[in-house]
């Protein structure tokens, strides 16, 4: 259909409703793509639609602005088009009106279904059933909360579920991985083989979560369960109580939201790990950008040169195919930046590619927390003091919630020298989580053994179980010779040959690219020769 026989102003509501959708709310940048575009063709300026324009008039480029040099416009025409797609494919799957962008250009085209009843009858035909989907299914982590049901005996105490409920969808959408869904407003309770399950999927939700609150005037007891809707079944369940204080609900609420959120929703938390097993059993076709990233977190649970080397190759792939996503060049950055701290690659290349990587990223998607953090880090390996502080107190004020979020901070902030704020950013997440990074105790052991405390360093040293790492034995041996146990030093510093044979002769080099402290660099080497290291 030509252009000029639309309706501008349903294709300028449409629009509109295209910006207001889930998939767009925090896109404002392709929001203005989309309308500028959209726009301009309408006005019938569509043979105008160039690179260069986009780049003054959207992107506030200025005249010497070269799209040939500078592919800020191509990489975000990328992302539009993969959004556009996203929203189509869901919220706006039932839509009469169609915007989409060609490859190889900008000027949208527009498409219409002939008849109202045409995308009802697209939906009739070929029903589709979770098995059916096997293998094509999105590894998205998206989850739909429902009302929990009341069963508090006390009627002053009724109103506690449903607060509870809010409460908790509240504390799961502050998890920058997840994608949450409320069906708060529902009145009919989803049970064991219940039609809302299959709909739920057929919308893209993987996951939903439900319970119930029972109590009296003595206690209150919040029953929660998990259900993967793929599998059809309970794959997660736990039950929480809490002694019963009129005065303490809204705390009660908040803690036990918490705590959930915490165990769902974190990086290390049962829908990631979920996903995880799920995109370990793809076939290696063209890996979707979220399961490369599904990857990256399993390196970092389970650090082995195998996992290491598949999370490389996943995001080499996601960056290649994607390479407007922020996040998958942040996470590529990362395990680069991973890679020359522990030196396991090419060290000039590794150090060149975080830098690349995370600049490049945080151009893209600033607003993005892990970006973010990943930028922190870049600082960090780059030695950029000032701006890692910057940094860090900028992703610190919005409130990170996951623990590998979270817990970067704190770790680079103490190995950086605040010991002290570094330090409780740790603990917060250390004792207000089952599921963390363990290499989290490094810097909590260094806390302890740069003053000299060396009894509570070991102790937190022998927290740190990440095997494949071979700080765990370099710490332990370190604490070891300065406590004068010579046997238990002597085995940490086995493991640590093992695992790194040419320590001895790079052991200032290698200490020093996590350690920013000279001072603490040679008081940790002064352990390790306690020890019975030689040290080049």
């Amino acid at each position: 259909m030509r252009k000029d026989t639309f309706d501008k102003d349903a294709l300028i509501r449409q629009v509109e409703k295209i910006c207001e959708s889930p998939e767009f709310q925090s896109k404002p940048v392709l929001c203005r793509f989309l309308s500028y575009i959209v726009s301009e063709t309408l006005a019938g300026r569509g043979d105008n639609i160039k690179a260069f324009t986009i780049g003054v008039d959207v992107f506030e480029k200025d005249e010497d602005f070269d799209p040939g040099q500078d592919t800020l416009v191509r990489i975000n025409a990328i992302r539009l088009r993969r959004s556009l797609d996203m929203y189509y494919s869901k919220t706006g799957k039932m839509d009469q009106l169609r915007i989409e962008i060609p490859k190889g250009g900008y000027v949208p085209e527009f498409s219409q279904r002939s008849s109202p009843g045409e995308a009802m009858e697209e939906e009739k035909k070929e029903p589709v059933t979770p098995r059916e989907r096997t293998g094509t299914l999105s590894l998205e982590p998206t989850i739909a909360v429902f009302p929990f049901q009341n069963f508090i005996s006390d009627p002053e105490s009724s109103y506690f579920a449903l607060g509870f409920s809010y409460e908790l969808m509240v504390e799961l959408t502050k998890f920058e991985d997840l994608q949450v869904f409320s069906y708060l407003n529902i009145t009919d309770y989803p049970e064991e083989g219940s039609s809302m399950y299959p709909d739920l999927l057929e919308k893209g939700i993987r996951f939903a979560i439900s319970g119930a609150i029972h109590g009296d005037r003595e206690r209150i007891n919040v029953l929660v369960e998990l259900r993967d809707l793929f599998e059809g079944k309970q794959i997660w369940c736990e039950r929480y109580s809490k002694k019963m204080l009129a005065e303490h609900f809204i705390e009660i609420q908040e803690n036990v939201a918490r705590e959930i959120s915490g165990t769902l929703g974190s990086e290390y938390g049962i829908v990631l790990r979920r996903l995880t097993l799920d995109a370990q059993r793809q076939k290696p076709k063209i890996l979707a950008t979220y399961t490369a990233i599904l990857k990256y977190y399993n390196s970092l649970v389970h650090h082995t040169p195998e996992t290491v080397t598949e999370a490389f190759n996943a995001l080499k792939k996601a960056v290649e195919n994607d390479p407007g996503s922020g996040i998958a060049l942040s996470c590529l950055g990362a395990l680069y930046g991973q890679a020359y701290c522990l030196d396991y690659l090419d060290a000039e290349k590794s150090y060149a590619m975080i830098g690349d990587y995370a600049e490049r990223a945080y151009l893209l998607d600033p607003n993005n927390l892990l970006v973010i953090n990943v930028l922190v880090f870049k600082c960090f390996v780059y030695n950029e003091k000032e701006r890692f502080f910057q940094l860090a107190d900028l992703a610190l004020t919005m409130k990170p919630k996951g623990t590998l979020r979270k817990g970067s901070l704190g770790f680079h902030m103490s190995l950086f020298g605040d010991w002290e704020r570094g330090k409780q950013v740790l603990d917060s997440v250390i004792q207000g989580n089952m599921q963390y990074p363990r290499y989290l105790h490094g810097a909590t052991t260094l806390y302890h053994y740069r003053q000299k405390s060396y009894e509570k360093a070991l102790t937190e040293s022998k927290l740190y179980q990440m095997p494949g790492f071979f700080w765990a034995p370099l710490l332990r041996a370190a604490v070891s010779g300065q406590l004068n146990r010579q046997e238990e030093a002597g085995a940490e510093l086995g493991m640590l040959k093992q695992m790194k044979p040419d320590f001895e002769k790079k052991a200032h080099y290698l200490v020093s690219r996590f350690v920013k402290e000279e001072p603490l660099v040679v008081h940790i080497l002064e352990g390790l020769q306690k020890a019975g290291l030689h040290i080049s």
